[in-house]
C-alpha cells in the first residue's frame, strides 16, 4: 500500500503545527539544531514522506541511516520507512523546521516465529495454526502490539488465510485452501502452501508453512469429506511398498495397520486346504490393498471404500488349480474359517450369491 492510501484509510489527527504535543505513534522534531531520533530494528533504506495537509511526498533513498531535510514544508507526515529486510514501518512526525536531520537508531534485535499450538510444522486445513513471534533483545512489551502480520498463499488455490487474530505477539488462522481435487489421479497431490511474515520496526521475519507428505495423504480425506479421517497417528510408514497401492509413502490405516497380519495368515491357511484337497495352487496373491482416496477414485473403488480405510486385500489364487469358478467360493470359505470378511467380489460388487462369477475375493476387517 502506497503511504497515501495508508494515510488516507487511517483516521485523520488533529495536530496543531504550532503545538509541541502530538499523538503517541508520532516523532517531534523541534528545531534544526537538534535531530529527530528513531529507533528501528533493522537497516534503513529508503523512505517515503507524505504532508498531512499539502498531499505533497518525497522519496528518498538513505544512506548510512540518516537524512537531511532540506526546505521542506512544515507540518504532519506520515512516513514508510523501508528497511533491508524487506520491513516496512510507518510513523508520524511533526516537522516545525524547514531544514532538519532525520537519524535512525538501529536497535540490535533478533526476531523469528515460532509455532505454538503443535509439535508438527505442518497441518491439514481443519487446523486453526497458531504462531509467536520470538524476540531476542530488549524490548519494550508495548511494541509488540505494533507488529504487523501478514498471510498470502504461495498458489492461487491456497487462499490467503481466513479468520485471522492477531494480539500483542502471537497471531493464528485457518487454512482456507479452494478447488481441491477429487476428480481422481494416479499422483501425489500437492500440498497447501502459505508464506507467514510479521514485521517489528521495520525487521522482517518469515517463515514458509507447508504440509508433509503425511499431511498431504491426510488432506485428501478431508477434501473427499471422507467419514474416516485419519490423524497423524492413523499413518504408517510403508515399510513393505507390496500392501500400498497408493500414490504415497504412506498408508492410512482405521484399525492399525493389519495387512501383512490377515494376508500371511489367510495365505498360509489357503496352502494348507490345498495340500488336503489336492488343489494345485502355491497361494494367493492380491491385487489392490491400500488406496489413499484419490487413487481410489481412479479406480473406480466405492467411496468411503475399506481400501482406503486401510481395512481390505483383494486376493487371487496363484497356479492352475483346475477348478475355474469354483474357486471363488473354497478361498471365501477359508476366510471365514479364520473369522475374516471375505466376500467373492467382481469388479468392486459382491457377488456372494454367484461366486462362479467373481475375479476376486475381498477381504476387509
Amino acid at each position: 500500500m502506497k503511504v497515501g492510501e495508508y494515510w488516507k484509510s487511517q483516521q485523520e489527527s488533529t495536530i496543531d503545527s504550532n503545538s509541541s504535543v502530538i499523538d503517541s505513534d508520532s516523532v517531534l522534531i523541534s528545531s534544526s539544531q537538534e535531530p529527530v531520533y528513531v529507533t528501528v530494528f533493522d537497516i534503513v533504506t529508503k523512505i517515503e514522506m507524505w504532508n498531512q495537509v499539502t498531499g505533497r511526498n518525497f522519496q528518498s533513498n538513505i544512506n548510512n541511516n540518516s537524512l537531511d531535510l532540506k526546505n521542506i514544508d512544515k507540518g504532519v507526515y506520515l512516513i514508510e520507512i523501508n528497511t533491508q529486510s524487506g520491513g516496512i514501518y510507518r510513523t508520524k512526525i511533526l516537522i516545525v523546521a524547514s531544514n532538519s536531520h532525520l537519524v535512525f537508531l538501529l536497535n540490535e534485535t533478533t526476531i523469528n516465529i515460532l509455532r505454538t499450538e503443535s509439535e508438527y510444522e505442518s497441518f491439514v486445513s481443519t487446523d486453526r495454526l497458531k504462531f509467536r513471534l520470538n524476540v531476542i533483545g530488549n524490548i519494550n512489551n508495548e511494541l509488540l502490539k505494533s507488529i504487523e502480520w501478514n498471510i498470502v498463499g504461495l498458489t492461487e488455490n491456497d487462499g490467503n488465510g481466513a479468520s485471522m487474530s492477531a494480539n500483542a505477539g502471537t497471531f493464528e488462522f485457518n487454512p482456507n485452501p479452494r478447488n481441491r481435487l477429487t476428480n481422481g489421479a494416479r499422483i501425489r497431490n500437492l500440498p497447501i502452501r502459505y508464506n507467514l511474515s510479521a514485521t517489528l520496526l521495520g525487521l522482517k521475519t518469515e517463515i514458509v508453512i507447508t504440509q508433509d507428505e503425511i499431511d498431504i495423504l491426510r488432506q485428501e480425506y478431508i477434501d473427499y469429506n471422507y467419514d474416516f479421517k485419519p490423524s497423524r497417528e492413523q499413518i504408517y510408514l510403508s515399510e513393505n511398498s507390496e500392501w500400498n497401492t497408493g500414490n504415497y509413502s504412506y498408508i492410512a490405516a482405521e484399525a492399525n495397520n493389519r495387512f501383512e497380519e490377515i494376508f500371511n495368515a489367510y495365505n498360509e491357511a489357503w496352502v494348507s486346504y490345498c495340500q488336503e484337497n489336492n488343489l494345485n495352487s502355491s497361494g494367493l496373491s492380491f491385487g489392490s490393498a491400500y488406496r489413499n482416496p484419490q487413487r481410489n477414485r481412479a479406480v473406480g473403488g466405492s467411496r468411503n471404500s475399506r481400501h482406503a480405510r486401510g481395512r481390505a486385500l483383494d486376493l487371487t489364487p496363484i497356479g492352475n488349480h483346475g477348478l475355474r469358478g469354483g474357486i471363488w467360493s473354497r478361498i471365501k470359505q477359508v476366510g471365514i474359517t479364520l473369522n475374516y470378511d471375505a466376500n467373492c467380489d467382481r469388479s468392486g460388487t459382491f457377488v456372494n450369491q454367484n461366486c462362479s462369477s467373481a475375479d476376486h475375493i475381498h477381504v476387509q476387517w
